[in-house]
């Protein structure tokens, strides 16, 4: 178990599992899996609780297959940036913020669904996107003599 961890630790910190498209994938994997799996997961069910096949499909698998198509049809548009802010001395940067996966942890179930699950599971992380200095003389063109001196001198 340790093994399998740190591999997927180690698959983590590649950056691999940041972009959309891999998301989008691993939730059709999901998908695939659980479809597969159906006959499986039915008699565990009914072992477990009793419920027969058609009760079980419809209160555990079909809940799945619907919140895995609600996250292939919106995962692009929840872990878009979102632009916030910029404190007035940090300008003129600009600021975002990044929803990115948490990474590895040896289980974890959401109690929402959704959206909510999908913020529940994302990292908010803000970047501030600072200018370099040739940006600045760029942004501050209109401004001659002292003003211009000011601004290189505090851009410093």
């Amino acid at each position: 178990m340790n093994a399998l961890l740190q591999s997927q630790k180690a698959f983590f910190q590649s950056g691999e599992t940041r972009g959309i498209p891999f998301r989008i994938t691993a939730l059709k994997k999901l998908k695939a899996v659980i479809s597969d799996h159906e006959k499986e997961i039915l008699a565990a069910v009914y072992e477990d609780l009793r419920k027969e096949a058609t009760d079980a499909y419809a209160t555990e698998i079909s809940g799945v297959y619907t919140e895995i198509k609600l996250a292939i049809e919106n995962v692009s548009d929840w872990a878009a940036r979102e632009k916030v802010p910029t404190p007035f001395f940090m300008r003129p940067s600009k600021s975002y913020i990044y929803k990115e996966p948490y990474g590895v942890a040896p289980s974890g179930l959401g109690r929402y669904h959704g959206k909510y699950s999908f913020e529940t599971f994302s990292h908010a992380k803000s970047i501030l996107r600072s200018y370099n200095r040739t940006d600045i003389v760029e942004i501050a063109k209109p401004y001659r003599g002292r003003m211009m001196r000011l601004i290189l001198k505090w851009i410093k």
